[in-house]
């Protein structure tokens, strides 16, 4: 007998056949202990056939040879998986406002006091009642807005906060008064397009 790990073979034999015909209804023979895969095992209840006797006895002697293979299911061990994933902050404003840098798809232009303005109406429309009845109500398509009531500067800093919701480095370099009537003409837009978070950020 020889142990292949999960496989092995085991010749049982079985020495004086004939003397052990006579065991008697019911009794049977059984081999000796074996070990594969890591298991004992024991072979039995090889009952005595007359039939036997005709092909496979020889020498008085029955030999059986038995292949064993031992299916193991897996052995998990105790590790310790850690499946928190690391998920980034939402990046969405970074990438509206690269949109409004670069100006792809911009399908509206605005004149503000001669300065030529560029953005998509569709954004405007989502963050401003005003701008979707500009765009989307009765006045139709239109494509090129003239401003004349407010500065570039507060027009584009109102745009950006449209498209990121936020003033991240409005007026940075501005101080004293001057950053105070930023915020003050900042407001009066907000309030012109009804975006009601920045006039109360203002």
């Amino acid at each position: 007998m020889h142990d292949g790990g999960g496989t092995g073979e085991h010749a049982f034999e079985i020495v004086g056949y004939s003397l052990k015909r006579g065991l008697g209804v019911g009794k049977f023979v059984r081999s000796r202990v074996f070990s594969v895969g890591g298991f004992d095992w024991r072979f039995g209840k090889f009952l005595l056939r007359t039939e036997l006797e005709t092909d496979y006895i020889c020498d008085d002697c029955l030999t059986i040879e038995c292949n064993i293979v031992v299916a193991m299911k897996p052995q998990l061990s105790d590790v310790s998986v850690n499946y928190e994933i690391d998920v980034p902050a939402c990046d969405i404003p970074e990438h509206f406002a690269e949109l409004l840098d670069q100006k792809v798809g911009a399908d509206v232009t605005f004149n503000v006091r001669g300065e030529i303005v560029e953005a998509h109406k569709v954004i405007l429309a989502a963050r401003s009642p005003v701008f979707k009845a500009q765009f989307f109500g009765q006045m139709g398509e239109k494509r090129v807005v003239t401003i004349e009531d407010m500065d570039p500067d507060i027009f584009k800093a109102l745009l950006r906060f449209v498209y990121t919701g936020s003033m991240h480095g409005m007026g940075d370099d501005l101080d004293g008064d001057d950053y105070k009537d930023m915020i003050w003409h900042l407001l009066a837009a907000a309030d012109k397009y009804a975006i009601d978070r920045l006039k109360l950020m203002c």
